[in-house]
């Protein structure tokens, strides 16, 4: 079910507020809008700013006036430009490809939760134009193809109520053929025009039910009407897909908190896969690295290079006031003309099964303490070693570990491997020191531990900021990098040298069973450091996550848990909204649907979904 909507389309979101809880319940008229973007319906304006930067190919700072198109001049948005190509760049109306972000007017620049939306992709005059991106702070999200700031051509819509449309736009507005799946998992395959359904198309009940059905302005003719309650009939008895009630489930955005950062705190989103809802944590690293053989690594890209994060470490080290369980959103809609009752309401579990795959992050070595005035012993930082941490419910065993050292440029997932530690088995963390390895390439160990007791110092003048080659080759000269001189690099006032490698362990699942697996593995180690001065912050705790969460099962099958009722009725042509939040012991995946059982009898039943709950064994102590 479609509604209007802008840029900030929060309503049905209103009552997920942080600190909510775990149930809340609101009423509605049930509307269905066009299928497309709110750009037509207000009268935009264009917007000129002088924005300041600086180039650091030239070293020079700049001003330009850049000039945009607002579409929603309502919300007095401030915009930033960055192009992809800055050189290339010109005052005036923007063009080319980059990110433009609208941003909450007045809200500091290093505050995250300013941000209104962003758009990555072309733009030509003013608006985007093109191939891009958009999402904004709700979870709307637009990926295809513009035409003067329009949904033009083929493309991805995604709204934060779990509604889908795939398929051909026209001046914003789905026309052609299309896809399109409702909140109850309700699946539409045909023809639009003007934002609506248009002529004969295939709808799939949530029920698996195939029919061809007609539709007139976005209405199904009574005859296609009529072939849809002939098909729920054959349904088996008291049980139905929903002709006149209908039950949708979406997943809720993790709330907004000025004081933590949107990569910080992680939550959960929704992708529907075949006939199912698929609910996963809300980070494709995470669940890339954890679930799909992705790259261990230092980076988190949820967190831009130039953010320090208090309340994350790491990938999966998160603090566990951060960390939102899932909470669902529930829609049950009565479109009948008769007022209707429920009875009761319940999960259905098919199958509740640990997770129990390890979790794994990857921690460079360092001897330095990064908060000191740097004048005593460990000023060079020479710790060359690395540190895994397995955050997952399974214990790694048989673990090896093959590696080359290469130069920090080069982060392609190497084959090629110079050498081999066998690490065996361990729960939470294990350290791996590489100094054989890189005595072995020429190193002189003697003169880096020396080193790294007192600190390299590079004399030429602004050689570490402005021409660190001078500074590298320095380094170079004192002898003590043997064979690394040539793939050593700088990164910051480290000095590092690139390993690139694969992890190979073996874990036991839920029955038991020894499952082997490999996960590339891409890490820098510290063999040296400048002498220089570091300042370090301080933060407070977060403030903890006060939902009261219904808790899931593990490891068993077709059983039910009992939901309180909120409302015992509803009237026609009204929906009733409902937050759920749901837990697990440990991490886990769960098969459920929720069931409504009517006063009449009728059960009525909401898309499957397929839940991959997170949550780490143990936590690392704060920063803060």
């Amino acid at each position: 079910m479609w509604k209007q909507f802008g840029w900030a389309l929060c309503a049905f979101l209103a009552y997920a507020s942080f600190g909510a809880p775990a149930w809340s319940q609101k009423e509605r008229a049930i509307v269905d809008g066009r299928i497309g973007d709110h750009l037509g319906v207000e009268l935009g304006r264009w917007r000129t700013k002088v924005q300041h930067g600086y180039d650091p190919r030239s070293r020079a700072l700049f001003a330009r006036h850049y000039t945009v198109f607002d579409a929603a001049p309502a919300h007095n948005l401030d915009f930033v430009w960055i192009p992809d190509n800055l050189r290339a760049a010109r005052s005036g109306a923007i063009s080319g490809r980059g990110r433009l972000v609208w941003r909450l007017t007045g809200s500091p620049a290093h505050d995250a939760s300013g941000t209104y939306s962003v758009y990555v992709g072309f733009v030509r005059n003013g608006r985007p134009h093109g191939s891009g991106r958009y999402v904004n702070r709700d979870g709307l999200v637009y990926d295809g193809e513009w035409r003067k700031g329009r949904f033009e051509g083929s493309g991805f819509l995604q709204l934060s109520t779990g509604e889908e449309y795939q398929g051909r736009f026209r001046k914003g507005r789905a026309s052609g053929q299309g896809r399109y799946v409702d909140v109850t998992g309700e699946v539409f395959e045909g023809a639009f025009a003007d934002g609506l359904r248009e002529g004969a198309g295939k709808t799939t009940l949530p029920g698996g039910i195939v029919y061809r059905s007609h539709w007139s302005g976005g209405i199904e003719v009574p005859g296609s009407v009529r072939i849809r309650i002939a098909q729920l009939n054959t349904q088996p008895p008291g049980v139905a897909s929903g002709s006149g009630v209908r039950l949708g489930v979406a997943i809720s955005k993790k709330p907004k908190s000025q004081d933590i950062l949107p990569g910080e705190a992680l939550g959960y989103t929704s992708k529907v896969v075949g006939d199912a809802l698929l609910i996963q944590p809300d980070d494709p690293q995470l669940v890339s690295v954890w679930k799909e053989k992705g790259t261990i690594q230092t980076q988190v890209d949820a967190l831009r290079p130039s953010e320090s994060s208090a309340y994350r470490q790491s990938l999966f080290g998160f603090d566990r006031n951060i960390i939102h369980p899932p909470k669902l959103s529930l829609e049950v809609q009565n479109r009948t003309s008769d007022r209707i009752g429920i009875s009761n309401l319940y999960l259905d579990v098919k199958k509740s099964e640990s997770e129990n795959q390890p979790a794994i992050d990857v921690q460079e070595g360092v001897e330095r303490e990064l908060c000191s005035n740097l004048k005593g012993d460990n000023r060079g930082n020479f710790a060359p070693y690395i540190t895994l941490k397995n955050y997952g419910w399974g214990t790694i065993e048989q673990a090896t570990f093959r590696f080359a050292m290469r130069p920090t440029s080069d982060i392609r997932d190497t084959t090629t491997f110079e050498f081999a530690k066998e690490i065996g088995h361990f729960e939470k963390t294990t350290k791996i020191d590489l100094t054989d390895e890189i005595a072995n390439l020429g190193a002189r160990l003697p003169l880096l531990r020396r080193y790294g007791r007192i600190g390299f110092e590079c004399k030429a003048p602004d050689s570490k900021s402005d021409n660190p080659t001078r500074c590298l080759q320095e380094l170079r000269a004192t002898g003590a990098f043997g064979g690394l001189s040539k793939i050593i690099s700088l990164k910051g006032i480290d000095i590092v040298v690139g390993v690139r490698g694969s992890f190979e362990y073996a874990y036991r699942n839920s029955k038991g069973e020894l499952i082997s697996d490999v996960s590339p593995l891409r890490v820098d180690i510290n063999v040296g450091g400048l002498i220089e001065q570091a300042e370090c912050g301080e933060g407070g705790p977060p403030e903890p996550i006060k939902e009261k969460p219904i808790a899931l099962k593990l490891d068993q099958e077709n059983y039910k848990i009992e939901l309180p009722l909120p409302t015992k009725s509803i009237d026609p042509g009204r929906s009733s909204q409902i937050a759920l939040v749901l837990n697990a012991p440990q991490a886990s995946r769960h098969e459920f649907q929720l069931v409504a059982k009517l006063t009449d009898g009728q059960l009525i039943r909401s898309r499957s979904v397929n839940l991959l709950y997170f949550t780490p064994k143990w936590y690392p102590k704060p920063n803060y």
